[in-house]
C-alpha cells in the first residue's frame, strides 16, 4: 500500500468555520459527502489495508482534538 504514503490529507477552517478536507491541495469537502462516495464506504473499509490506514489516520486527527467526526461506524472503536 505505498500509495498511501504519496496521499496528503489536511484539514482546515472556511472564513464561516466550516471544517474543509483537503486531498493534496483539492478540496474534497463537499465530494466525500456525496451518495456514490458514501454508498462506496463500507466497501473500501472493509479492506484490511485499507481499515488499517485510516484507523490510524483517524487517531492522529482525533489525538488533535477539535473535530468532530462522522461516519466512524467502520472505525471508531480504534479510539477507545
Amino acid at each position: 500500500m505505498n500509495y498511501w504514503n504519496n496521499i496528503q490529507l489536511a484539514l482546515g477552517r472556511a472564513e464561516n468555520g466550516e471544517q474543509l478536507v483537503f486531498v493534496g491541495d483539492v478540496d474534497v469537502t463537499n465530494p466525500i459527502r456525496e451518495n456514490e462516495v458514501t454508498n462506496a464506504v463500507s466497501a473500501f473499509a472493509a479492506i484490511p489495508a485499507v481499515r488499517e490506514k485510516l484507523v490510524a489516520l483517524q487517531q492522529e486527527i482525533a489525538q488533535q482534538g477539535g473535530i468532530v467526526m462522522d461516519g466512524q461506524r467502520y472505525w471508531n472503536s480504534s479510539l477507545a
